[in-house]
């Protein structure tokens, strides 16, 4: 009986590494967004017209923000599409909902829609590319401009 011998198969090893290919995406997430319907989508109310409007500009302006990378928006100026400008929570008219942030917490206002008409408030968590929505300013309310 003769015996058939294997040659042996080099072992890999995974190895982790950060570049700009393994950097994720922006993803969204709404679990914070408020209550207040001055903040909200309620702010339409029976206005369906202006409601899906706005709906549709939002939903745009997400298709185009999570299509980018963490550094590239932090390129961009608050005027250019995914651009946005940060201030301190303190400065906000409304609370989110479920969620207590500190006075100093980082807010993000990106401006989206025609004419860049209406604004969307989040933060980002630490070291992930998640942007959690608080509220939205459809009247120039949320804060003082």
């Amino acid at each position: 009986m003769s015996k058939v011998f294997k040659s042996p198969q080099p072992k890999l090893k995974a190895r982790r590494e950060t570049s700009p290919i393994s950097i994720p995406k922006i993803s969204v997430s709404l679990r914070y967004l408020t209550t207040n319907k001055n903040f909200n989508f309620d702010f339409f109310g029976k206005n369906f017209r202006d409601k899906a409007t706005a709906f549709e500009q939002f939903a745009e302006f997400l298709k185009q923000l999570t299509a980018k990378k963490m550094l590239e928006i932090s390129t961009l100026s608050k005027l250019d599409v995914c651009g946005f400008e940060t201030m301190p929570f303190a400065q906000i008219k409304f609370n989110p909902d479920v969620v207590i942030l500190g006075k100093d917490t980082k807010i993000h206002v990106f401006r989206f829609g025609t004419g860049n008409n209406y604004r969307m408030l989040g933060f980002f968590e630490r070291e992930q590319a998640v942007l959690n929505i608080i509220g939205f300013d459809f009247n120039f309310s949320a804060y003082s401009h």
